[in-house]
């Protein structure tokens, strides 16, 4: 199988151009409306990033949305997901092993990234929950195929790249209300075997009538699947080829799944086949974003199955299905700590390397390893350079018209990798390259 992912985060104003244009018709469908964003960085006094802190966003006195820090130590924090308020007195609230902390008048995104120093530990767990959430109705076979053949390979890869994580899985399946069953759970297992296992006695079928029991799967997913608290990253891969139903009730548990998964640190992953219209790409595009995750799909590139729906965005690079899932828990899980640099220890590579003979442009930044500021040369002009995270996730914009030179100060974050991103024109295609802050 072949797909591709579109990391909103990476493209905030993409996203908010094409929400508000071409997708902006199925808000009032699923009532979600991921706009409203506020991001915090934490860190300790260490200069490293603090993960997995428990961060929430107060409208007044009312408690409206919580989230966990990633690896990155960054949350993601969202006002009016669901519904509109009528107060706008923001607060933050950043707590980690009973040390708290508030941001009084923290910026929206629009305005800047929210940044807090608390002390704090600068090691993570090494634990990791991954979660497989599968649509099993009739239409999903190829995919369920592709699990019980390659699951057990995407997670030994990982384990390979990684020998002192601890990570569990578990499963969810799913079909709908008239079929032979609604959901089946099989728990978080040290044990990979034994959800190897779960996914191989399932089987396609059922369904037929389009939508599934996504919102009960989801549910199930976040709120009755054992979750570890202590964790370096969750995710759960949303596997699936039909939308929700539309029911008002339906919704209210999308609602409650997603705004538990965040409070709990799940980042969902979704993972859409043939079938996917764009009504439902906006809602996986919207759940990815409230939880911190990012959208992935399937394409035909492998000619595998029915035809796939490419999604509404300017580039994005086909990648194998097996590839891209590993990519995204290693970029999910790295870290950096204060005994165990991981200068020298990611998979993420510039990018240029993987297309040789195709690069028009020459760049050079330095130095590199930086302690703050870094300078960015280019031999020609660059339409959009972007400073971003290990997950791909935007943190500057430099400059919005074609430039050749740029420089960019990172004091205020916390030690890592970061990446340098930008759009070739001549080739329409995206390019990365890392650069290494330390303090």
């Amino acid at each position: 199988l072949t797909a591709g992912e579109l990391n909103d985060f990476s493209k905030w104003e993409l996203w908010t151009d094409i929400k508000s244009t071409d997708l902006e018709s199925y808000y009032k469908i699923w009532n979600i409306y991921p706009q409203l964003r506020f991001c915090v960085q934490v860190q300790s006094y260490e200069d490293y990033p603090v993960v997995n802190a428990s961060v929430k966003l107060y409208n007044d006195h009312e408690l409206i949305f919580e989230s966990r820090t990633d690896n990155t130590g960054k949350a993601e924090l969202w006002a009016d997901l669901f519904k509109d308020k009528t107060k706008t007195n923001y607060q933050i609230l950043i707590s980690k092993n009973e040390v708290d902390k508030w941001i009084k008048k923290p910026f929206p995104f629009s305005k800047g990234i929210n940044f807090a120093t608390i002390s704090a530990n600068c090691t993570s767990s090494k634990n990791v929950d991954i979660a497989f959430i599968v649509d099993a109705t009739g239409s999903m076979g190829d995919e369920i195929k592709y699990l019980q053949l390659e699951l057990l390979d995407v997670i030994d890869r990982i384990r390979n790249q990684n020998k002192t994580l601890n990570i569990q899985t578990g499963s969810v399946f799913y079909r709908d209300h008239t079929d032979a069953y609604l959901t089946k759970m099989s728990p978080m297992t040290s044990d990979v075997i034994k959800t190897s296992e779960f996914i191989k006695n399932q089987f396609a079928a059922g369904g037929g009538d389009g939508p599934e029991a996504v919102d009960e799967a989801l549910w199930i997913t976040s709120k009755f699947l054992n979750w570890r608290d202590e964790t370096r990253t969750k995710i759960a891969f949303l596997i699936l080829d039909a939308p929700p139903h539309q029911n008002q009730s339906e919704l209210d548990k999308i609602e409650k799944a997603v705004k538990l998964a965040s409070k709990k640190g799940i980042r969902i992953i979704p993972i859409v086949g043939s079938g996917i219209n764009k009504s439902t790409e906006y809602l996986m595009r919207s759940i990815a974003l409230a939880t911190n995750g990012t959208y992935t799909f399937l394409t035909d590139d492998s000619g595998i199955g029915g035809a796939h729906l490419k999604p509404t965005t300017d580039d994005y690079q086909v990648e194998k299905l097996n590839d891209l899932m590993v990519r995204l828990i290693t970029q999910y899980t790295s870290v950096s700590e204060c005994n165990h640099p991981l200068y020298e220890n990611t998979s993420i590579i510039d990018s240029t390397l993987e297309v040789k003979g195709q690069i028009d442009i020459n760049m050079s930044y330095y130095p590199n390893p930086t302690k703050g500021i870094v300078n960015i040369k280019s031999d020609s002009p660059i339409n959009e350079l972007y400073i971003s995270d290990l997950s791909g996730k935007s943190i500057a914009k430099l400059g919005g018209n074609p430039n050749t030179l740029w420089k960019y100060n990172l004091s205020n974050y916390p030690t890592g990798i970061y990446l340098i991103r930008y759009y070739d024109q001549n080739k329409d295609r995206w390019y990365s390259k890392k650069f290494i802050l330390i303090k």
